[in-house]
């Protein structure tokens, strides 16, 4: 291919095609999600509009009334963008270079005017990228604004320009993919930037493009650059350019921190002072004395970015000189914040231990959370998103990497049985007394559990939700002005999310299924493949190892093909106690996995009174459920089992019961709860010596029945009063799926042809055998007793 003199190899003759095709094809991808993801959220501001938003309403009107005059005098700089011949039409790359020629032309002239160290001295490089893409990335813009000339990367770029020939002034709706992927790729490496701003070239009219966490705005600037035919004496053409080469000197000229950086820098300094504005700390201030509050940062561990919506950032710190985790987090100002649930959990008071001691008072705080150094705001409010920090306690390494190490070494592994049974009585324990204060995590995950020195932390409580009213005293009004939110809105929002959050991977089957009730048990459950995850894990890895090159089938519990399969196929695996396990991945050997607290774990989930709840969770989220007393102890404390029972009484409201006076043996006074009298008899005893009788008002409390098991009370969807009539084939139909998806669950197999299995015979014993509708008596009765009978022929032998 001849292109400008040159001779160059094409893509498919180039080493490594395959791989060229398939990064091109991969852009692609990542560009068109890109552009479905900001669908529907642009909004086109006028540039008065836009600076108010940002906050330069101000600053801008004083530098337009001072500047532009001088601007309009020094169009003239300005050059003509040519055609490339007769009727050819120019190319993007000519509109770049005419606008680096600008540029400079420009800079010169401004540079001699007595304003210029005030108004016109632009801090940044502008590099042409065009040819060579961007340090460390494979990304190419057009032109760059960096604060560094060598070796740019994009920590270190402040603003992209795009350039494209098309003057239309709907272009940029075009070209939204490739936009956002160069504002993606700028709010990965800088976490402190409270919005992105792009320049867009579209023929030679400039347009500003400000990406922020609910979508984008676009705001014209005007035309900056001339035709060939344009004549520069007209008095409007002057102004028009020259009041958009103003608007764009206005944004070149600020400084980081008053266009997008909140530090000033593009990166997060090595050192931070957290106080009533944060600020970089130098070297003479962390050698003082008052040094104590800076925060030293270190690497980048990890983080969560998309175009819009929360985004994460996760360094490791020193603070006091103990190792620490620095978070950075932009939510919506409608959520929940960490810092304030963190809050809320360390202000929980614990009941006494021993009641009858007036000495015990209880202790403070949830058990097995991280300790919190430091936590605030840093951003308050920037179109519906604050950005939040945390600076706490280092917790450790995630379980599932925990328990890979420890399999993996011969002299650890007879102890991994005993460390698991530990840290899930640890969890249970910190997940009930949080929901005793009024507080469900709702985002139990393989990541959002971290063990440490014998003790596993439960973190990550971004996701938390409050389960009951806070009073409305001094506590809860310093949270609330802290972290600058309304409780009641709050509530309603985290409501609303009920059913979405999660990791896809760890959520309940009933949350897949798309129940919009959130309780305990989705969290237990999500415990459950976590620890799953953790033993399986391993010997995924190790056969990877033996066999690299072929690719390893993963356990059907853990292929995830969308939420409702993923539920149904779960469920189906849980129903058997001989090959749950092995569904999951896991080893059967005692030995090799803690069998017993997985099964029991198992039961107490997916099962109410010997029978399996695989039926009652896709049809109905108030299904009567049976607390398993004896499941239960066998992978939680004595203390979380008598403190969990009242809070599970009302699962779909997830509201923390009363208690309820101790019903004596012999006692004949009635107990009044809502409108219902209970009358104590001999049967309405306590689960146990000292565990007294919970219930929630207005309903029945748990009774034990013959085997020990505490039966809940049972919440039913009403029937209607009027349904509306069916007809027959509408009522056949939907038995005929009823009695599939009944057997499916039962056999843990999907069914060849359902529609022959269910058939009525069409004949009866006198048909011939060759013939289409023989053996309908014996089809009929194994497709009672759950058996599918091959057609005779060549299927059969097949």
């Amino acid at each position: 291919v001849v292109s400008g003199g040159n001779v160059q190899a094409t893509p498919q003759s180039r080493p490594g095609a395959d791989e060229y095709h398939e990064h091109k094809l991969e852009i692609r991808l990542r560009r068109e999600k890109l552009a479905t993801a900001l669908s529907g959220l642009g909004k086109s501001l006028r540039f008065d509009s836009l600076v108010a938003k940002i906050g330069l309403s101000r600053e801008f009107g004083d530098y337009e009334a001072k500047t532009m005059d001088l601007f309009i005098e020094t169009v003239d700089q300005v050059p003509a963008v040519l055609l490339r011949g007769v009727g050819v039409a120019p190319l993007e790359s000519d509109y770049v270079r005419c606008f680096m020629e600008m540029f400079y032309a420009l800079d010169l002239a401004l540079s001699k005017s007595t304003l210029a160290a005030m108004y016109f001295k632009v801090a940044y490089q502008i590099i042409d990228r065009q040819a060579v893409p961007v340090y460390k990335s494979t990304l190419k813009p057009d032109l760059v604004f960096a604060f560094a000339s060598s070796d740019t990367a994009f920590e270190d770029i402040h603003l992209i320009l795009e350039a494209k020939r098309d003057s239309h002034r709907n272009a940029y709706q075009w070209h939204i993919g490739q936009l956002a992927d160069y504002a993606l790729a700028l709010r990965e490496c800088q976490p402190t930037r409270t919005f992105v701003p792009l320049l867009f070239l579209h023929g030679r009219y400039l347009d500003l493009l400000v990406f922020t966490n609910r979508g984008y705005f676009r705001t014209p600037l005007g035309p900056v650059l001339y035709r060939a035919s344009d004549d520069r004496r007209d008095n409007p053409l002057r102004q028009a350019v020259g009041k958009s080469l103003c608007r764009l000197w206005f944004f070149l000229t600020l400084p980081a921190n008053r266009f997008g950086f909140l530090l000033g820098t593009p990166g997060v300094p090595r050192r931070l002072r957290f106080s009533a504005d944060v600020v970089p700390a130098t070297a003479e201030d962390a050698g003082r004395a008052s040094g104590d509050d800076i925060v030293h940062v270190g690497e980048l561990l990890n983080f969560s970015v998309w175009i819009t919506g929360q985004c994460t950032y996760l360094y490791m710190a020193t603070f006091r000189d103990k190792a620490a985790i620095l978070k950075l987090s932009s939510t919506q100002t409608n959520r929940l914040p960490e810092g304030a649930v963190y809050r809320v959990l360390e202000n929980y008071k614990r009941p006494p231990a021993n009641d009858d001691d007036p000495t015990d008072s209880g202790d403070q705080g949830v058990p097995n959370l991280p300790k919190i150094f430091l936590s605030g705001n840093l951003v308050e409010d920037f179109d519906g998103f604050r950005l939040e920090f945390l600076v706490m306690e280092h917790c450790g390494t995630p379980i599932v990497s925990h328990f890979q190490s420890v399999l993996s070494d011969k002299d650890s592994r007879p102890n991994a049985n005993a460390q698991a049974k530990l840290y899930v009585r640890q969890v249970t324990s910190t997940l009930t007394t949080a929901l005793a204060a009024g507080v469900l995590h709702r985002d139990i995950s393989a990541g959002n559990i971290a063990v440490k020195d014998g003790k596993a932390f439960v973190i990550d409580w971004g996701y938390a939700k409050l389960v009951k009213s806070f009073p409305d005293d001094d506590f809860t009004k310093e949270v609330a002005k802290r972290w600058s939110f309304d409780w009641e809105a709050v509530n309603r929002m985290e409501t609303t999310k009920d059913p979405f959050t999660e990791t896809p991977l760890y959520m309940s089957a009933r949350l897949h299924l798309g129940s919009t009730k959130r309780g305990i048990y989705d969290d237990l459950e999500s415990l459950l493949y976590v620890m799953l995850d953790a033993f399986s894990s391993r010997e995924r890895a190790s056969r990877g190892k033996k066999s690299s090159s072929k690719k390893i089938a993963q356990p059907p519990g853990f292929v995830f093909y969308s939420g409702e399969v993923a539920a149904l196929t779960r469920l189906s695996c849980t129903q058997s106690s001989r090959c749950f396990l092995g569904k999951f991945g896991v080893s059967a050997d005692p030995q090799s996995a803690p069998c017993t607290m997985l099964d029991a774990m198992r039961r107490f989930l997916f099962f109410s009174d010997g029978i399996h709840l695989g039926d009652r969770i896709q049809e109905n989220d108030d299904f009567p459920r049976t607390f398993d007393d004896s499941a239960a102890k066998a992978f939680m404390s004595k203390e979380t089992v008598l403190a969990i029972l009242p809070l599970v009484c009302d699962d779909g409201r997830q509201v923390p019961q009363s208690p309820l006076p101790l019903i004596k043996e012999g006692d004949a006074s009635p107990v009044r709860i809502g409108s219902n009298e209970l009358k104590s008899t001999s049967a309405a005893r306590p689960l146990s010596s000292g565990a007294p009788a919970y219930a929630e008002e207005g309903d029945l409390p748990p009774t034990p029945s013959s085997t020990g098991r505490a039966k809940l009370p049972a919440f039913r969807l009403r029937k209607p009063a009027n349904p509306l009539p069916l007809s027959k084939e509408a009522t056949r139909a939907g038995a005929l799926e009823e009695s599939l998806l009944r057997r499916v669950l039962r056999s843990g197999k999907a069914l060849d042809n359902p529609a022959k299995e269910n058939a009525e015979p069409a004949g009866n014993s006198s048909t011939k055998r060759g013939s289409p509708s023989a053996g309908g008596s014996k089809r009929a009765a194994n497709a009672q007793s759950g058996r599918t009978l091959q057609q005779p022929g060549k299927r059969a032998r097949k």
